[in-house]
């Protein structure tokens, strides 16, 4: 059965909207979780080296105005890279041993086979290039833009016979009102952080809404506890006992989330599913004439059921692209 959502934007507001505020009765909880890199990159998850060769094109003087280094760009990669626990072997390349090469400039092949063996390392990433500018057309005279494009090299000594270049570009929006210390920690992180996620997986956090219903306390209680079986058969139990769609439909959505957090989403799509059909009774959602449901801005909980189903469908197609991407030996 097709599903139409009447403005779309508003359903995901809507969820937005729960997810920054939450309803009188359920509280916001996140999680970290794996998640693919954004680039198709061959780089190995066996061990990983990383040289600074970077020139900085700074045409607005974004990174000079904030003191920003490339020093500073390297440093907060590589944080973000270890955290991500992905690589077996993660090592800092000293930026002095390309003294002899001008920065900015590719490095000679028999240069990065000298390092990568020094290091042992399978791939050998570059940092050669970033360029910041500000875009000047502002929509909002408290908000300041700036656009971000990443240049590196690839060197696999595997797999690839040449070093493969990567680029990537990514935009920042900053309150102007936020002091220079906050800004420049922010633009270091925002820059670190993408060009960790473009070359590796990583962490990222996901919020939820859990509902605290009366019907749903000893659920609720034993999930705060963080015992998250004892809590989905709580709220199993209270999905059984009750007759109120909208009491099943907040139990069961909070039995997706005991699946979603530890990656069961065969399990999670069907609750979602369940979740879904009891919101619509309990809200009486329609249907056109061509049997199409209609969601609309004041069905709250068919929209927090649908956008989560869909949301778990992305899931699903991301851990079979993790599961690729951490199989790149």
């Amino acid at each position: 059965m097709k599903v139409i959502n009447r403005l779309y934007l508003i359903v995901a507001t809507i969820f937005c909207i729960t997810l920054s505020v939450g309803c009188s009765s359920s509280q916001i909880v996140y999680f970290d979780r794996l998640t693919p890199q954004i680039t198709n990159t061959n780089i190995s998850t066996n061990s990983l080296a990383i040289a600074n060769n970077m020139i900085i094109n700074d045409p607005n003087r974004i990174l000079k105005k904030y003191n920003i280094t490339s020093k500073d760009i390297e440093e907060t990669t590589i944080v973000n890279l270890a955290n991500a626990g992905i690589f077996q072997t993660l090592t800092l390349v000293d930026s002095n041993r390309f003294k002899e090469t001008p920065k900015g400039t590719i490095i000679p092949n028999d240069s990065v086979y000298k390092i990568i063996g020094r290091v042992n390392a399978q791939n050998l990433l570059t940092l050669t290039e970033i360029t910041v500018t500000e875009n000047l057309q502002k929509t909002d005279l408290y908000i300041d833009t700036y656009t971000i494009q990443i240049k590196a090299d690839n060197f696999n000594r595997r797999t690839t016979p040449q070093r493969q270049p990567i680029s990537f570009t990514t935009e920042l929006s900053v309150q102007s009102d936020y002091y220079d210390g906050f800004i420049k920690e922010l633009i270091i992180e925002h820059i670190g952080q993408n060009i960790a996620a473009n070359i590796s997986p990583y962490w990222k956090s996901v919020g939820r809404v859990i509902y605290d219903d009366s019907n749903l306390s000893k659920g609720s209680k034993a999930f705060n506890k963080g015992d998250m079986n004892e809590a989905r058969e709580r709220w199993s139990e209270a999905y059984e006992k009750t007759n109120k769609e909208s009491v099943r439909a907040k139990a069961a959505l909070n039995i997706v989330y005991t699946y979603e957090v530890v990656d069961d989403i065969t399990n999670a799509l069907e609750w979602a599913k369940i979740a879904f059909e009891n919101a619509l009774i309990a809200e009486k959602v329609g249907k056109n004439e061509q049997d199409e449901i209609i969601i609309t801005e004041k069905d709250e909980l068919s929209s927090m059921a649908y956008m989560y189903y869909t949301l778990l469908e992305t899931r699903k197609l991301e851990l079979d692209k993790l599961e690729k991407q951490l199989n790149n030996k």
